[in-house]
C-alpha cells in the first residue's frame, strides 16, 4: 500500500482507491482534491464515523491548499440510510 499511496503523492497516479479501513494510518493525502466515501465503514455509526472522519482528515489537514469535495454515496432504502 506505500507504494500506490507513494505514486499518488507524487503525482504518478492521478487516482488513489483506498479503504477506509485500510491501516493507512497517519497516511499524509493533502494532495488530494476529491474524498469519496463508497461503503459504510464499520461495524457501529460511531465507529463508522470515525472511520469516515479520519479518511477526510487525511486529505483535509494542515498545508492543504486547495478545497476538498467529499461526496458519500448510499443506496436508498438500504440499512446504510440509519448508519
Amino acid at each position: 500500500m506505500s507504494r500506490a499511496i507513494t505514486d499518488f503523492t507524487t503525482g504518478e497516479v492521478s487516482i488513489l482507491l483506498l479503504s477506509a479501513q485500510a491501516k493507512a494510518s497517519g497516511a499524509n493525502l493533502q494532495c488530494a482534491t476529491n474524498v469519496v466515501l463508497l461503503d459504510p465503514a464499520g461495524s457501529s455509526a460511531e465507529h463508522g464515523a470515525t472511520l469516515e472522519q479520519q479518511a477526510i482528515g487525511r486529505a483535509v489537514r494542515m498545508g492543504q491548499e486547495n478545497a476538498v469535495k467529499v461526496v458519500r454515496f448510499l443506496v436508498k432504502d438500504s440499512i446504510e440510510e440509519d448508519l
